[in-house]
């Protein structure tokens, strides 16, 4: 049986070495958990991407919009979430873009947590208020705390209109719908 002694000087290098294993690791550690942060980001505005044009789809051409006023002068969120219908009275205020986009739940086979990105840890996905309630009992997010992802504002005024804005299935690839970042927040 072979021993071997360690001496002081090999077991520095010993530690050292151990050291700079670590501490290359742990950037390539991040750098792995970013990427897959960022992998599932990405799947999230793709599924909501496929839900917007299966919604549009059915609905001749148009994304969602709830209730709207005839040449809009201002836009609101997340108003009325708990109103069981997103187009009767007592409903989400009229222009409210993430009642526009809540459509996507209740249209679309999409979950809760397709729009929350992967990275915010302040945002979690919406239980719809508590059980037995479900997408379709709900009409709007509750508020920035679960909702991620901003959406083109679907209510343009009617100088946008007449200048070329339109916000449907006609659009060019070059025309952003969905963002990973909600207004005034940064989240991915």
């Amino acid at each position: 049986m072979l021993k071997s002694k360690l001496s002081l000087a090999d077991l520095f290098v010993l530690v050292v070495a151990c050291l700079m294993v670590v501490a290359v690791g742990a950037p390539l550690a991040s750098h792995t958990r970013e990427y897959t942060h960022n992998l599932r980001c990405a799947s999230n505005l793709k599924q909501i991407a496929e839900g917007l044009f299966n919604y549009a789809r059915q609905n001749r051409g148009k994304f969602p919009r709830a209730m709207a006023e005839e040449d809009p002068k201002s836009w609101t969120a997340y108003t009325q979430p708990l109103a069981s219908s997103p187009f009767e009275s007592g409903g989400p205020a009229q222009n409210d873009v993430t009642a526009a986009l809540f459509l996507l739940l209740r249209t679309q086979a999409l979950t809760p947590d397709v729009f929350v990105c992967p990275v915010t840890r302040k945002i979690t996905p919406w239980d719809y208020g508590g059980a037995p309630r479900t997408a379709v009992d709900c009409s709007n997010f509750p508020g920035g705390q679960h909702l991620s992802y901003s959406y083109a504002n679907p209510y343009p005024s009617a100088r946008a209109v007449e200048k070329g804005y339109k916000l449907n299935s006609s659009l060019s690839a070059e025309f952003p719908i969905m963002a990973d970042v909600n207004p005034g927040i940064r989240s991915c």
